[in-house]
């Protein structure tokens, strides 16, 4: 059988460190906090992601708290 790809495929690990918390007394730590909350009850996956990679984000570019 002909390959149709270049070379095996790569397996990236899964990623399972738990999600990041809001710092207290960070205002925009509560805003997205609260935001990835609203979005976990509506069942809404892609934006509790969306939301720890801002918060991940944000806490890297210097979190006030």
């Amino acid at each position: 059988m002909t390959k149709t790809y270049p070379g095996d495929p790569v397996e990236l690990p899964l990623r399972q460190d738990a999600a990041p918390r809001p710092r207290a007394g960070c205002k925009t730590c509560s805003e997205i906090g609260i935001r990835r909350k609203n979005r976990r009850s509506a069942h809404d996956h892609s934006g509790v992601s969306d939301a720890n990679v801002d918060l991940r984000r944000h806490q890297i570019a210097g979190c006030p708290s």
